[in-house]
């Protein structure tokens, strides 16, 4: 398991493309210390995510465009799946929400 591959980004407007990145980056960095594989799908529509201890699949869930975009639905996902994955035993890292830099904001 290792980056998503590249996808054909010729259909995907720009603005799609840079959410669905953000989208990626919050999800992968939100699981530690297990691993969490994104990968778009139809064309942007849908972001799908896994996340693996070592081979073993302990999530496999998707988030559609609009959902991928919104911030606070994109918040509630994932710690209803950090939250799931703690009830079903699987101790996680301390993690919080990352903040989306604004006009030159690091």
């Amino acid at each position: 398991m290792g980056a998503a591959e590249a996808p054909d980004n010729s259909e995907a407007p720009i603005v799609t493309q840079l959410q669905s990145a953000w989208a990626s980056r919050v999800l992968e960095g939100a699981f530690a210390p297990f691993t969490c594989v994104t990968r778009d799908a139809d064309h942007y529509a849908k972001l799908l995510f896994a996340v693996y201890d070592g081979d073993r699949k302990l999530i496999d869930a998707h988030l559609t465009e609009d959902q991928a975009a919104d911030r606070g639905t994109l918040e509630a996902v994932v710690h209803g799946a950090r939250d799931k994955l703690e009830r079903d035993g699987h101790r996680l890292a301390e993690w919080t929400f990352p903040e989306l830099a604004r006009g030159g904001e690091a």
